[in-house]
């Protein structure tokens, strides 16, 4: 990676606390902790095998609304942490999250030469701590198939079987990751793109062989029809939803989905399938528009269209809560990088201006106000200016490649 970079990478003793911070976190789940999202998954897989739960539906699962929402390979997955008691597997399960995640954004540091100053070391623990602390209290997988495709990308190109096996191995536990696919058409990643359309093949016809291949496509029957009735269904999901789809039905439409003893903020009231549309349309086109991007990228900006996949992800996806924002976490990495070494006044007020939607977030703490931020979507508006950062710093690093290479073809003036 050429990127010019300045400044000192993160200080030890920040690492140190955040690793004290996952232990803390670790002892209270051991103790106390609840994993919502975790104990859904512990259920559910546990009752279908023992033949007391259906495994998709609205009985699936802890029972609606915390349904079972994986295709049938997450659960074979997942199969052995049901022979350890919840709690114990919850805590093993944080340990995990925290030893991953921390060991792939060392590699991500390295690998990509990130670099921050004291002020951007702050303000990048500012932003990642509370999707950190929100996705180790819920529990969810969003941590495991989000540092499955950071590692993929990073080692892409020295490493392409490993790239491979691990972007198919997050496709198959939530579908989703699969618009990250595009990001690895660019040369040099092209076998790892081979490599994942191979072992995509051999993940999604494995379960075949623990349920017999009639009913392994009986619960992928179950589990697409499931998926596309909440999907692309017009109504909002159970929780205020943090990503562009939520947030417009609940500007745009008299019912957005939103609970009872929340407030109600739409100023409009379109039909609930014309919003859906509407974002179907905006989500295609800025979709495409960041794939063409980063495909055309020169290479001193290829990580920032990386880090951009993520909040493009996370933002388009039809449902989007807190706890999924661990999703954020490489662009929030090379935010904090662009704060301390790409020039520009837009990408400085961008990142500045998600740093300040996040102190907003940790201290507004009152019922009234967190239920507000939530229902105004903060978070929706945190990852537009994560996008914008990201976005105009890769247009000022290329600006100034253009610069370079202008410069460096001019013939020598004479004295």
């Amino acid at each position: 990676m050429n990127h010019a970079a300045t400044g000192r990478s993160f200080p030890r003793p920040v690492l140190a606390l955040l690793g004290a911070g996952c232990a803390a976190l670790l002892y209270w789940s051991l103790t106390r902790g609840q994993s919502a999202d975790f104990s859904v998954y512990w259920w559910g897989v546990h009752d279908y095998f023992i033949n007391v739960r259906p495994m998709y539906g609205r009985d699936s699962g802890s029972g609606w609304p915390m349904i079972y929402r994986y295709p049938p390979l997450y659960m074979l997955l997942f199969y052995p942490l049901t022979h350890i008691p919840l709690r114990v597997a919850a805590g093993l399960w944080m340990l995990a999250q925290g030893g991953v995640v921390g060991i792939t954004t060392l590699v991500a540091i390295r690998k990509w030469r990130l670099e921050y100053t004291a002020l951007a070391t702050l303000a990048t623990v500012v932003l990642l701590t509370p999707h950190f602390i929100w996705s180790l209290k819920y529990g969810n997988v969003q941590w495991l198939v989000i540092a499955a495709i950071f590692l993929a990308m990073l080692i892409a190109e020295t490493h392409p079987g490993w790239a491979g096996a691990l972007l198919a191995l997050a496709i198959a536990i939530k579908v989703w990751p699969a618009i990250f696919v595009p990001w690895f058409i660019r040369p040099g990643r092209r076998r790892a793109l081979l490599a994942t359309l191979a072992m995509s093949a051999i993940v999604w016809t494995m379960p075949a062989a623990a349920f017999g291949m009639a009913r392994y496509r009986s619960l992928l029957h179950e589990w697409v029809a499931q998926e596309a009735g909440l999907g692309f269904s017009s109504a909002e999901i159970w929780y205020p939803s943090q990503s562009m789809r939520g947030v417009f039905l609940r500007y745009f439409t008299a019912s957005g989905g939103a609970p009872a003893d929340y407030p109600d903020i739409h100023i409009a009231e379109f039909s609930a399938r014309t919003v859906v549309a509407v974002w179907v349309a905006v989500s295609v086109a800025v979709y495409a528009w960041v794939v063409w991007k980063a495909y055309r990228a020169v290479s001193r900006t290829v990580f920032l269209w990386d880090a951009a996949a993520f909040v493009v992800f996370s933002v388009f996806q039809p449902f989007c809560n807190k706890a999924s924002l661990i999703s954020l976490w490489p662009a929030i990495l090379v935010a904090g990088h662009v704060l301390s070494t790409v020039p520009g006044r837009l990408t400085r007020v961008a990142v500045r201006t998600a740093i300040g939607i996040a102190v907003l977030e940790i201290v507004a703490q009152t019922r009234f106000l967190s239920r507000l931020f939530e229902m105004v979507g903060a978070e929706f508006y945190l990852m537009l200016a994560l996008l914008t950062a990201l976005i105009a710093g890769a247009a000022n690093i290329g600006a100034a490649n253009v610069n370079e290479n202008r410069a460096t073809a001019l013939p020598p003036q004479r004295s």
